[in-house]
């Protein structure tokens, strides 16, 4: 009796073990949900060296890039120039010493990854690019890089010939000529950027700027239709792509219609998100500031490999005089750019723009800011900052334009101290926890103390050439002018300039908008109103 009810108890309990083994494998979801938590991400099957390097020299390192302008100064563009290079004969490309120089610069700032400007077939970048970037500059590119452990990304650039925010995603054939264009040119060099893809594989960058719509647009197509054109050109070039996008407009407070962090997650050929212009929209420094922290923040918790850009400032007042932006170049936004492009990155940093002397962004040392944003570049990418000793004497100078100077009081009455190589000290910044990016000490004041310098004649000031004036100063009937009146003219045939000047239109951006009023115009000195010209970008 007692064995059968030992043999009874046995049974049941075998027939309970078995029903709560059916109800946990079926209701798994419930009893482990806490468990099971932290492995949500896991969901998208994504591989955890997304966004990151694949090439083998450096395989899974983040991105550390510039964007770069390639071959010698557009001569149309050097009157525009608001920052002048230390080295500006070196900015040339006349021989191989200069190319050394340039790609050895690039070097020892700590750069692994080139993002190329390239303006499209047929010459196009005599139009609009603000270096004369044939072929045979581009291709050098690729193999000065090689010699360097660097590697290279092509940029398809927008212009009035490529206006993606037009075309995509309904008619895609204008990038798919590109696309193959840049492949069949430069794909054979080996040290073209790759990235991992979300499953694990291995895509050769194609890196896109302005990537967004004109205005409402289905977000779904837009993302679909990255992979339908990766797949195409899979088909007729044999070579597996993937997209670097830049989801921000390039205008001022233009156009962020397009891409959706929720749509793009589930394509296979987008590599990364970079931003470019996050620092566009806003009227003061503090605003343009929380502005890219909103745009970097919307990005970064989409899950989406984030390369963060970083912008040393802007200033664009010789191409639109009429309605020019200038922000940045200064100690506290350095500090802020740094500090915010680190705390958002999950795939790298962009320096953007390494050589963009005509807009102001560069991150080349300058007559104008010495080795500041030179050493902000450094300073992203963990290369070490040693600074320059200051001279214990001063050569005799032979010319008051030679003379060398710490502060404008050292030179001779009519003359001004420009720098040539400064040091800046900045103030502490720290990164909260949360969503707070960076915050800056109240009472810490910022200090640039001019290492190196020359002595340049003031305005109104009697000279023999450019180079004996003030910087942005050009030697007009033999004194130190500026070549900018502060008069606004109506028209060409408006007489109402200054003697020496002339009445000439602005520069609009290369893309003309709907609704966008034409460029005013503005009194130029007559020895550059009297030249020829193409707006840069």
């Amino acid at each position: 009796m007692q064995k059968g009810f030992a043999s009874l108890a046995v049974l049941l309990i075998l027939l309970v073990g078995i029903s709560v083994g059916v109800y946990l494998v079926q209701n798994k979801q419930t009893f482990f949900s806490k468990a099971k938590e932290p492995q949500k991400k896991l969901t998208l099957n994504t591989s955890p060296k997304w966004g990151h390097i694949a090439d083998l020299n450096l395989q899974n390192q983040p991105v550390r890039g510039i964007f770069f302008f390639a071959g010698p100064p557009n001569p149309n563009s050097k009157q525009f120039y608001t920052r002048i290079p230390i080295d500006a004969e070196k900015f040339e490309w006349r021989n191989d010493n200069d190319i050394n120089f340039i790609f050895d610069q690039i070097k020892s700032a700590g750069i692994n990854v080139i993002k190329l400007s390239w303006w499209g077939h047929n010459d196009e970048y005599n139009k609009w690019a603000p270096t004369l970037s044939s072929v045979e500059v581009n291709n050098k590119v690729f193999v000065e890089a090689e010699k360097r452990g660097l590697l290279v990304a092509p940029v398809i650039e927008v212009s009035p010939a490529f206006e993606f925010f037009r075309e995509y995603p309904d008619n895609t054939s204008n990038l798919e000529i590109r696309i193959k264009d840049v492949l069949s040119t430069y794909g054979n060099h080996q040290n073209w950027l790759k990235l991992y893809d979300k499953n694990g594989k291995a895509r050769k960058v194609i890196w896109l700027i302005e990537t967004i719509h004109l205005g409402p647009v289905d977000t779904t197509k837009f993302a679909q239709t990255f992979d339908l054109v990766a797949e195409k050109i899979k088909r007729e070039t044999k070579q597996e792509i993937g997209f670097v996008i830049d989801p921000t407009p390039l205008p001022p407070n233009g156009s962020y219609d397009g891409p959706d962090p929720n749509k793009l997650k589930n394509t296979k050929s987008l590599v990364a998100i970079n931003p470019f212009n996050i620092t566009s929209d806003g009227q003061t420094e503090d605003e343009r500031l929380t502005k890219s922290k909103s745009i970097l923040s919307k990005w970064k918790n989409s899950g989406l490999p984030l390369i963060t850009p970083i912008l040393p400032g802007y200033d664009d007042s010789k191409i639109r005089p009429e309605n020019y932006q200038k922000y940045g170049d200064n100690p506290i936004w350095r500090n802020q750019v740094l500090a915010i492009a680190r705390y958002y990155q999950t795939a790298g940093i962009t320096l953007d723009i390494w050589n963009g002397f005509t807009e102001g962004y560069t991150f080349v040392p300058t007559v104008e800011t010495g080795y500041e944003n030179y050493n902000l570049a450094k300073s992203s990418f963990g290369i070490s900052i040693v600074p320059t000793p200051i001279p214990s004497s001063t050569p005799t100078p032979t010319a008051a334009t030679e003379m060398n100077c710490t502060q404008d009081n050292q030179c001779p009455n009519d003359y001004k101290c420009q720098v040539q190589q400064g040091e800046t000290t900045v103030c502490p910044s720290f990164v909260n926890s949360g969503t707070s990016a960076t915050n800056i000490n109240d009472s810490c004041t910022p200090t640039t103390t001019i290492i190196k310098g020359q002595c340049k004649l003031a305005e109104g000031k009697s000279c023999q050439s450019n180079s004996d004036c003030y910087t942005g100063l050009v030697c007009h009937r033999n004194l130190c002018t500026n070549p900018i009146s502060g008069v606004i003219c109506s028209g060409t045939n408006d007489t109402t300039c200054p003697n020496g000047y002339k009445c000439v239109q602005g520069c609009s951006g290369p893309v003309t908008r709907e609704g966008e009023k034409p460029a005013g115009y503005f009194c130029q000195i007559e020895e550059l109103a009297n030249q020829p010209r193409n707006c840069p970008i």
